[in-house]
């Protein structure tokens, strides 16, 4: 859910990184979990593809992810070609490759690759290396690092440091290493690959020994120890969290406030909502103070939530928004369904309400996100159709049910969402056909679906039942499966 200005990125560009980089992260949360450790997404936005078009958020720069059990940080950055490289600025300190990382913590690079024409089709490796801040910072002081020119207006003007590597482009087995070289040979033909270790300059070390073998990928020799494990100590608890919400860096409380929603003590409570109630407390703590507290039932948590959607500031309001989708109750679904029809509301708020409903996920959403169907601004019905749809996957007969009686408006979101449903069941949609519109829009969600999603039988039955529902389904399964279906004119 980060933002960048749209002079700097286009559209589809910063789409296809914002992807990239929560398909990285979500690979480095799985291989911690293998590892025994309990990853929470620190930096909100991080795993995910969402992104806000028109209110500007300001988020907290942490490390995308923490273990709650021993308190390891982690960056996680995606790589469409595997290098040790961050992004850097000198002119602004926030934008610096090391902003807001602490000596101790780690940085996870894991490759990427394209799978398909949208630009959310990523797919990444299941190897994942990590490589400790203070080592590259010591490498840095050392002058063993390479530094680009400033990148281009698409890129933001930012520069680039990089550590030098030399990675296995092939899986193998470690044959010799020199002063000036690594060799290994090739599993698949034993062909030997020779490795230089002077890179743009700078002499790396290996990271492998003679014999071992290696995978696709493996980075082998470097200016940093890379480590291909993070052990997990298991020594943090509550108590810990509770005593770091008293640290005088607002970054350790924000932390500390995410990390006791997920280790919960009953300690915890005094402390969280005196940080809710202090003014003085920097605005995103208090509202993470609240989220854990109204996880718990605690009234306090929703009550501040209440008031910051009806601040003066409609970036404070959209990130309640978002903090109410990983509140994930009742309670929160509530506050949510409250803000959708308010007009007061900024339109990108109501968006953002929409989007948490469908994030939630919860059935008792449905009647609110098909009466924004109604709404004017396109961005509310278009969240509020995406929602829907991420709702009918555990919530489908519901969904239908709610189509005979819906407006025309809110028809067509509830068809495109049914359409966007994995799986639909025909004779449902059938039983709601009430006139010639729901006939068509259930023509639309058929004809939307791949035929093999269906079994024979269905298909007998609609066929039998309404033979011109069948007739438009197979027309438009014609069109789909036709080598012209989106095939652009330029």
């Amino acid at each position: 859910m980060r933002r960048v200005p749209r002079h700097l990125k286009s559209d589809e560009s910063f789409v296809e990184k914002i992807a990239m980089g929560a398909t990285g992260g979500r690979r480095v949360c799985q291989h911690l979990r293998r590892q025994g450790h309990r990853p929470l997404e620190l930096e909100r936005g991080a795993l995910s593809y969402k992104i806000w078009q028109g209110i500007k958020l300001k988020r907290l720069r942490v490390p995308d992810i923490l273990c709650v059990n021993c308190g390891i940080r982690v960056e996680a950055r995606a790589k469409t070609t595997l290098e040790i490289s961050m992004s850097h600025s000198t002119a602004d300190p926030e934008r610096g490759w090391d902003y807001a990382l602490a000596a101790d913590d780690y940085i996870a690079f894991v490759l990427c690759e394209k799978q398909g024409p949208d630009p959310r089709d990523w797919d990444s490796s299941d190897l994942v290396q990590y490589v400790r801040v203070a080592d590259l910072k010591e490498a840095e002081r050392a002058g063993n690092v390479v530094v680009t020119e400033p990148k281009g207006r698409e890129e933001g003007f930012e520069t680039r440091v990089q550590w030098p590597i030399s990675v296995a482009n092939y899986p193998g087995t470690v044959s010799a290493i020199t002063n000036d070289y690594i060799k290994y040979d090739r599993r698949d033909d034993g062909r030997t690959i020779t490795l230089r270790r002077t890179r743009q300059g700078v002499t790396i070390s290996p990271l492998v020994h003679v014999g071992d073998v290696v995978r696709e990928g493996q980075v082998l020799a470097a200016p940093v120890p890379v480590y291909a494990a993070l052990a997990c100590s298991q020594d943090r608890g509550p108590d810990d969290y509770v005593k770091q919400m008293d640290s005088p860096d607002m970054h350790e409380r924000y932390a500390a406030a995410k990390a006791l929603s997920v280790v919960w003590s009953p300690t915890a409570r005094p402390v969280l909502e005196r940080v809710v109630e202090d003014a003085r407390e920097e605005a995103i703590v208090r509202l993470e103070a609240a989220a854990t507290l109204m996880k718990q039932g605690i009234r306090a948590g929703r009550e501040h939530i209440a008031d910051v959607l009806s601040t003066d500031y409609d970036a404070e309001r959209l990130e309640a928004t978002v903090v109410l989708a990983e509140v994930g109750n009742e309670d929160a679904v509530n506050l949510l369904a409250a803000v959708l029809p308010d007009q007061e509301q900024h339109p990108d708020v109501r968006a953002g309400a929409a989007w948490a409903l469908g994030e939630v996920g919860s059935g008792s959403a449905i009647p609110s996100l098909v009466a924004a169907f109604s709404a004017l601004e396109p961005s509310v019905r278009a969240d509020a159709a995406r929602a829907l749809s991420s709702i009918a996957h555990e919530h489908t007969d519901e969904v239908v049910k709610a189509l005979p009686d819906a407006s025309q408006d809110a028809r067509a979101g509830i068809a495109w969402a049914l359409a966007h449903t994995e799986s639909v069941d025909i004779g449902a949609l059938l039983d709601h056909t009430v006139d010639d519109e729901t006939r068509r829009w259930v023509a639309y969600v058929v004809g939307s679906h791949e035929r093999g999603t269906f079994v024979a039988a269905c298909l007998e039955r609609l066929r039998d039942k309404d033979a011109e529902v069948y007739f438009a389904a197979t027309v438009l399964w014609q069109v789909a499966s036709s080598w012209v279906y989106g095939l652009e004119v330029y």
